[in-house]
């Protein structure tokens, strides 16, 4: 009975060790597969290849080194420019006068000619006495020519004889006969010639 018993126990044993080894087997392979497991997945972790990152490219300004300031320059003054003279204006070509075609020579009455000289001899004599008066010794003789236009009117007067030589008696006597009228010759211009003699008056 012991024998049996202990048979039996040992049998009993026996299948408890292979119970519990069957349980150390099983709750082991339960290890061993959370463990295969686990080391699978990270073997798949670090098989699993890694996404490829985009490079990040940022809007950075290049650098560009500023050149140095360049040196402020002194203003430099320009001189004004000279304003040109104004030019003188050409003068305008003179036009010659046309030369008046000359008067023919007319005749003149002779005694109404002398009538008009007679008459004013009294001004002329006073042409002298005003100098007589600056020179008691002033005396001599003159001869005028004078040119009388068809209109009668005396156009000039001419010394062509002259021993007293006293200018302003003779520009007083020029003044004289130019304001005197003849008759009007005809034909033409007139030329008449007059003599005087001047002397003191005695007594």
């Amino acid at each position: 009975m012991n024998t049996t018993s202990s048979a039996g126990g040992g049998k009993g044993g026996t299948i408890g060790i292979i119970v519990m080894l069957g349980g150390l087997i099983v709750h082991g392979g339960g290890a061993a597969v959370i463990l295969a497991r686990t080391m699978g997945k990270k073997n798949d972790r670090e098989n699993t290849p890694l996404p490829e990152t985009q490079p990040v490219v940022q809007n950075v300004k290049p650098f560009v080194e500023e050149p140095p300031p360049l040196p402020e320059e002194t203003p430099t003054l320009e001189p004004e420019p000279e304003e040109p003279e104004p030019e003188e204006p050409e003068p305008e070509e003179t036009k010659k006068p046309k030369k008046k075609k000359p008067l023919p020579v007319g005749t003149i009455d002779a005694k109404a000619a002398q009538a008009v000289t007679k008459k004013n001899y009294a001004r002329v004599r006073s042409c002298y006495e005003k100098q007589l008066k600056v020179n008691n010794l002033l005396q001599g003789s003159i001869t005028v020519k004078i040119t009388v236009y068809p209109d009668g009117s005396v156009n000039a007067v001419k010394f062509t004889k002259d021993t007293i030589r006293n200018s302003t008696m003779n520009q007083c006597i020029k003044g004289e006969i130019k304001s005197w009228r003849f008759p009007k010759p005809e034909g033409g211009k007139v030329d008449i010639q007059q003599s005087y003699k001047f002397t003191p008056k005695t007594g």
